[in-house]
């Protein structure tokens, strides 16, 4: 059977997953691997460090994942919990009065509840694990960068599902050079920040998005690198 796992993503990290724009996600191996790693056949998970001490994992390809993202919850007139509000862009889904997670949960109907304190019954995006693998943070690729979920520096840009790159429909209110806003190589600074000048490239801009939540990036830990995939939960 196959396992389900809560993981935390932030505001913008939900819309890229949400948009069909992330597809990746980089956690640090704790503890850190100690003289490299290898692979090996004597150990669960396939891999062990320099002394033969095997890295695991807690979860593998097929196991499930759901978005754990920052939210509030949404009271009727009578005062009962109707509906759950996600901050990643505002929409809300109807849940069940009987749910026996919201007691635990319900206050005020106006502040946000931080992502950790979302349980399992309230999540509305689930990931299926395709792919994991052990590698330096700093061995990111451009192209696994943008699958990381950078943002591209131009206002008017949006994610096309379809070609898998950023586009400009509209080039007439572009206030960059749109020639040079479709090359993928031009993104922003974390957090997003689409009033600069200066443009980044997606591993430069992913490392900002790291430095922002670990701090780390010039150490270059070793990582598990997920690969995912949205599916419908099927109960």
């Amino acid at each position: 059977m196959r396992k389900e796992i809560g993981m935390m993503f932030n505001r913008d990290m939900v819309r890229a997953i949400l948009s069909g724009q992330k597809t990746q996600t980089r956690r640090m191996i704790k503890p850190q691997p100690a003289s490299g790693v290898r692979r090996s056949i004597f150990v669960e998970s396939g891999i062990e460090d320099g002394h033969g001490r095997e890295v695991k994992r807690t979860y593998n390809a097929g196991d499930l994942i759901y978005v754990r993202e920052t939210f509030k919850l949404v009271y009727n007139i009578d005062g009962l919990v109707c509906a759950v509000k996600y901050k990643a862009d505002d929409a809300e889904k109807n849940i069940p009065p009987e749910d026996d997670d919201i007691g635990i949960i319900q206050g005020s109907a106006s502040k946000w509840k931080s992502a950790i304190h979302m349980p399992k019954s309230l999540a509305r995006t689930w990931l299926e694990v395709v792919s994991l693998r052990v590698e330096r943070l700093q061995d990111i690729s451009e192209n696994d960068a943008i699958r990381e979920g950078v943002e591209n520096n131009c206002l008017l840009s949006s994610w096309d599902n379809e070609t898998k790159k950023f586009i400009v429909k509209d080039k007439s209110y572009c206030h960059h050079n749109c020639e040079t806003c479709q090359v993928i190589n031009e993104y922003t600074r974390y957090p997003f920040d689409h009033d600069s000048e200066e443009c980044y490239s997606a591993v430069e801009s992913y490392s900002t998005l790291w430095n922002s939540i670990y701090g780390n990036w010039e150490v270059n830990p070793w990582v598990w690198v997920t690969e995912f995939k949205k599916v419908d939960k099927v109960d």
